[in-house]
């Protein structure tokens, strides 16, 4: 009896040590929180969802949430625990609905400001009302390049020429101007018969109409292969406004830092 009592005994000792053993182990699965697990704090500005009618501020909340979300697809891809992936996943999945939503922000903005400046260009203000308010063609010929997607610099840099030909040094353009030999805002010669004594607008058409083939013809002049779609390219107001002097106006050379000057002031005026 004695000897079955110490074999039992055994027994449960073993049994026993195995428990222990296995609850050393064993570690039971919990729920992680957010803060548990060591998420960096610009994560929670993300989780925020905010709403502004400024595109610059939309496009650095874009620019920040894009960041984070690339860094919790990181943890993913060095994580091998699928409860911590969830979580990440999750956060992910809240990030890029608040991108979602910035990008249809700036979208509707974008959207308004098409529309309010094709309603800034549909009709050609008249030379009366630019005599009266001096910078109204300066903001009718801006906001019609605008509108039809060229960027601030290339319409700076047709602006300064614009200026050193009709604005005389100011943004006070005179499209309206005309000698014996030249007509409008980029003092188009007699050959162009079908611009004299036009509108504004109808000069903005004219201007958008053929600046694609003088730049493809004469961009040479400016840089060997340089051709429109390079100059639309351009990041700098200066360059913008040599290259249409050379390749459009076709002018002296001496008269390039000038229209240069102008197209910076323009910019300024404008963007600035």
């Amino acid at each position: 009896m004695k000897r079955k009592q110490q074999i039992v005994l055994g027994i449960l000792v073993v049994i026993l040590g195995v428990i222990v053993m296995w609850r050393a182990t064993y570690e039971e699965p919990k729920a992680l929180t957010i803060s548990e697990e060591s998420i960096p704090s610009e994560i929670f500005q993300s989780l925020n969802r905010q709403e502004s009618d400024d595109k610059e501020q939309l496009q650095s909340w874009i620019n920040r949430d894009t960041n984070n979300i690339n860094y919790l697809k990181s943890l993913i891809r060095f994580n091998d625990w699928s409860g911590k992936n969830q979580i990440y996943k999750n956060l992910i999945e809240q990030i890029s609905y608040n991108v979602a939503d910035y990008e249809e922000q700036i979208f509707l903005i974008q959207q308004k400001e098409e529309e309010a400046r094709y309603r800034a260009i549909e009709n050609s203000p008249s030379i009366e009302a630019c005599q009266q308010d001096r910078y109204l063609a300066a903001t009718y010929i801006w906001n019609y390049f605008k509108y039809y997607g060229y960027n601030d610099y290339v319409i700076a840099g047709i602006m300064g020429n614009i200026i050193c030909e009709v604005g005389g040094g100011t943004l006070y353009i005179q499209w309206w101007l005309y000698g014996p030999c030249y007509y409008g805002m980029c003092q188009w010669n007699n050959g162009y018969t079908e611009i004299w004594g036009t509108d504004l607008k109808t000069q903005c058409d004219f201007l958008r109409n053929t600046i694609e083939y003088e730049l493809n013809v004469f961009g040479f002049v400016y840089q060997s292969g340089f051709k429109y779609k390079d100059f639309c390219q351009l990041q700098n107001a200066g360059a913008a406004a040599k290259a249409f002097a050379a390749c459009y106006e076709r002018c002296a050379s001496g008269s390039y830092g000038i229209r240069q000057n102008n197209a910076i002031m323009a910019y300024n005026y404008f963007v600035s």
